[in-house]
């Protein structure tokens, strides 16, 4: 499977609180869904998961589990390369993790 490999929320560009676009291709690869859809926790609030993995369709229980340690890697280093507190990839990372443990 074709993947981004970098869908946090500084890659995609919205409009009108929908998906218009995605940026950054340059860690495009083939291998695991599952890297793309950690995105599911970093762009989104946790009441809202139910919906978006009924709209994404099958998914099985060992591709969503590798999906969270994805988010969770995603989380842990987005929050690590914040220059201070307000950096937008460190809040990013706080989010996701948040979405992680709750």
């Amino acid at each position: 499977t074709w993947f981004h490999g970098d869908l946090h929320p500084k890659n995609v560009v919205g409009r009108d609180g929908r998906l218009a676009g995605v940026l950054d291709w340059g860690d495009v690869g083939v291998g695991d869904r599952s890297t793309d859809l950690a995105a599911v926790w970093l762009h989104l609030d946790a009441e809202d998961h139910a919906a978006a993995w009924d709209a994404y369709g099958p998914v099985s229980a060992a591709t969503r589990g590798r999906a969270e340690g994805w988010a969770l890697f995603f989380g842990v280093a987005l929050t690590d390369t914040a220059a201070d507190a307000a950096d937008p990839f460190g809040c990013i990372g706080r989010a996701t993790l948040a979405r992680l443990s709750g």
